[in-house]
């Protein structure tokens, strides 16, 4: 019971929003490392999000001596970060396949394999989850959608670049996104948070097709948006044989 007592202990201090501060700085003062069984250190590490429950990781012996260093270096970044992420993607997943409202809570949670309180002390509630997968989906189309480029035709080669390197590095992203927007069951301010942060970028192309000399700006917007949009959706759902890359550079060297 005083081991536990002691893992109890770490865990509470671990999870708080400066962990990785916090285990540095008992890193520095080199204090003696706390021992733990293997029962013990096996309950720490996977109320932590770091192993399985069946994990083997650091349990060799029934019996050893574990410092902060020794835990994996993942825990040195912020735990309520890594958590969140996963908890995200896992809810992201879910409502694609299975519907907002058919998806509970308890379902979210024992999918990632974490208690109700770890998923409500993230997001406070199912409601609070979802506008959270709203918030991390936009902030990402918004990185992608930033250029550099000042000329008109640079600026479309930049765009297409960013959104072939993001289809590349992020597919299950761009799957659920698309599988989310399309939900009957989501509110229809939800939809338009996940879709309206194309509005923005949708003026910007049309500015940039006027400086290139289009006589319809609008309309040549919207072509090239369907052909963007439908070369991404054949990727998401064809695989890694439909040539993205090749449609890319084509639809770059039409419109430019």
């Amino acid at each position: 019971m005083r081991y536990l007592g002691q893992a109890s202990l770490y865990l509470s201090r671990l999870q708080r929003d400066k962990t990785s501060q916090w285990l540095e700085k008992k890193d520095s003062q080199k204090s003696s490392p706390v021992r733990f069984g293997e029962k013990t250190l096996r309950y720490l590490t996977y109320k932590l999000g770091t192993l399985s429950p069946d994990s083997s990781l650091f349990l060799k012996t029934s019996s050893m001596s574990v410092s902060t260093s020794q835990f994996p270096e993942s825990l040195h970044k912020s735990l309520a970060d890594q958590s969140k992420e996963k908890i995200l993607f896992a809810a992201m997943e879910l409502f694609a396949r299975n519907g907002y409202h058919k998806t509970t809570a308890a379902t979210i949670a024992k999918t990632i394999g974490i208690s109700h309180g770890l998923l409500f002390y993230h997001f406070g509630s199912k409601e609070g989850l979802l506008q959270s997968i709203v918030d991390y989906s936009v902030k990402k189309i918004e990185d992608i959608l930033v250029i550099s480029a000042s000329e008109p035709a640079l600026q479309l080669i930049e765009l297409g670049n960013n959104f072939k390197k993001s289809l590349q590095e992020d597919r299950d992203f761009w799957k659920l996104y698309h599988s989310l927007i399309f939900q009957p069951d989501l509110k229809k301010e939800i939809v338009l948070q996940l879709t309206g942060v194309f509005d923005d970028y949708r003026k910007e192309l049309v500015r940039i097709f006027e400086k290139l000399g289009y006589l319809s700006p609008s309309d040549t917007m919207q072509q090239f948006e369907t052909m963007r949009h439908g070369i991404m959706v054949c990727y998401l759902t064809q695989g890694e044989d439909f040539p993205v890359y090749k449609l890319f550079r084509n639809l770059i060297d039409r419109f430019s």
